[in-house]
């Protein structure tokens, strides 16, 4: 199996190649803005998050739970919807879902209670969970070879500036003030996006697999009460100091995977339709790729919330500063995606294993700078490492997620969005609570600069192994080359059907 690779990458190559199947620029910009909400939601929500703990007078816990209640619903459903879309149509989720995120945006901006925004966020993760595992299966159903990896990348790019864009410009709207509405407009914005994306949306071939699947309900429920049990915990865990009943839903999530693990595994012995099917899952590439996606974000997710701590307890960092000195990697990651057909026509399949290793140098200046740069000019010191962290992290997102998907056959593309996007949001929430946890443990005991340093140093363990199984994978695919399966199964009913 070669991984495909992009040539120069650049949005106008990307909107040619999706204009033959996908309506062109409109249905483009209607894909990948998907992955643009989707980071740009978890980004401006985590700025916004002070000043609704300010104004709704809501205690530690119940502000956790305004990030961890939208994280369980959006981790919990997107394989489910990625098997609905496969057998309903991708492009009629695409729509509903972008359809609730307007919706729901405006909703959320609107609560007057702190109860009232929990609940609302939580509909909002079913909203995007809706949507989300149609982008990647959509790229997956009507692109091929080089065309694909184009979409993906394009697709990381905008996964890229949605983040940056989340961060600072919820951070410039919460500081603003307008209105004297604090965090309203900041929850309100995302439905501008999603609004512009749904009008879009008509333009996006449908696509849905040959034949219907039946719907896994045993799967469904018991993966839902685990990733429910495992998200839920490590998502109040950390703020909550770990009472008895977060340890306890750690073992039943760690019970309830294995359970639907066997359950999976019978099912498919006996011929029928798992919502994961194990055959899929254990195949080398996508096992691997799947770790890597966990190493990844695990890393990531911790980075960004150590930064924002840092910065903000430590430094004494105003929230729309902290998010501006993000806003150099940001961009990074963003043209390092758009760059990544070029980096690949040089490096192949060694994309991944560089970028892990440039993102090693960078985590190591980033601790070098942490720990010397003085405080009135940390954030400035701190740019260059977190460029080249930023470009780093492109060269390997990208490529990780074409691994994924070229395991998975396109007759279940919609599993390749919920497999990625589920492992991505376990992996955040593990991030935080094992690096986040030992780091703040460390800032607390011993200084806030050995702290950084630790769990800087972690992320670099994670990286370690993201680089050797990377290196695996370059050899198995140079032993083991295997054809990537054709698009089997699938049924575009659009009128234009050809592929580049």
């Amino acid at each position: 199996m070669q991984i495909p690779q992009a040539g120069a990458m650049d949005l106008e190559a990307a909107t040619t190649d999706l204009h033959t199947s996908d309506g062109g620029r409109r249905g483009l910009v209607a894909v990948i803005s998907v992955a643009f909400i989707t980071t740009y939601l978890f980004g401006s929500a985590n700025v916004a998050l002070p000043y609704i703990r300010t104004e709704l007078h809501s205690s530690p816990a119940a502000g956790a739970m305004v990030m961890g209640g939208y994280a369980v619903t959006f981790a919990t459903l997107q394989i489910w919807f990625g098997r609905l879309g496969d057998n309903v149509g991708r492009h009629h989720l695409l729509r509903w879902g972008l359809a609730g995120i307007v919706l729901t945006s405006v909703a959320v901006g609107a609560a007057n209670s702190i109860t009232a925004l929990i609940v609302l966020r939580m509909v909002q993760g079913i909203a995007v969970a809706a949507a989300a595992p149609q982008l990647l299966s959509t790229i997956q159903a009507t692109r091929h070879g080089a065309a694909r990896a184009r979409a993906i990348a394009g697709f990381s790019a905008a996964a890229g500036l949605g983040s940056g864009a989340g961060v600072v410009l919820g951070g410039a709207l919460g500081q603003l003030n307008l209105g004297g509405l604090t965090w309203r407009p900041v929850m309100w914005s995302p439905a501008v996006v999603a609004g512009v994306a749904w009008w879009l949306s008509r333009h996006v071939a449908p696509t849905a697999a040959a034949n219907r699947q039946r719907h896994d309900l045993t799967g469904t429920a018991l993966l839902t009460a685990a990733l429910v049990a495992l998200v839920g915990a490590l998502s109040l865990g950390p703020t909550l100091a770990w009472p008895w009943w977060t340890l306890a839903l750690l073992v039943l999530a760690i019970g309830g995977l294995a359970l639907f693990w066997r359950v999976e595994h019978r099912w498919e012995q006996r011929g029928g339709s798992p919502l994961v099917p194990p055959s899929v899952v254990r195949l080398p590439t996508v096992a691997a790729g799947l770790v890597m996606t966990g190493l990844f974000f695990g890393g990531y997710g911790a980075f960004t919330y150590e930064w924002a701590a840092h910065t903000q307890q430590a430094l004494g960092s105003q929230v729309l500063q902290s998010g501006l000195g993000l806003g150099g990697f940001c961009l990074a990651f963003f043209l390092g995606s758009l760059a990544l057909g070029r980096v690949q026509e040089r490096l192949g399949n060694l994309t991944m294993a560089v970028g892990g290793l440039l993102q090693l140098l960078a985590l190591a200046g980033i601790v070098v700078v942490g720990v010397l740069a003085p405080a009135e000019v940390w954030i400035l010191a701190q740019q260059p490492p977190t460029v080249l962290l930023g470009i780093a992290q492109a060269w390997q997102f990208g490529p990780l997620v074409q691994t994924v998907m070229a395991g998975v056959p396109d007759r279940a593309a919609g599993l390749t969005g919920g497999l990625v996007s589920t492992a991505q949001q376990a992996a955040l929430a593990v991030g935080v609570a094992v690096i986040g946890g030992a780091f703040f443990a460390v800032s607390g005991s011993v200084s806030p600069a050995s702290g950084w340093a630790v769990g800087i140093g972690l992320q670099a363990i994670g990286t370690a192994g993201f680089i050797a199984l990377a290196i695996w994978m370059r050899r198995r695919l140079a032993t083991h080359p295997a054809s990537r399966p054709v698009a089997r199964g699938e049924v575009a009913v659009s009128m234009t059907t050809s592929h580049s």
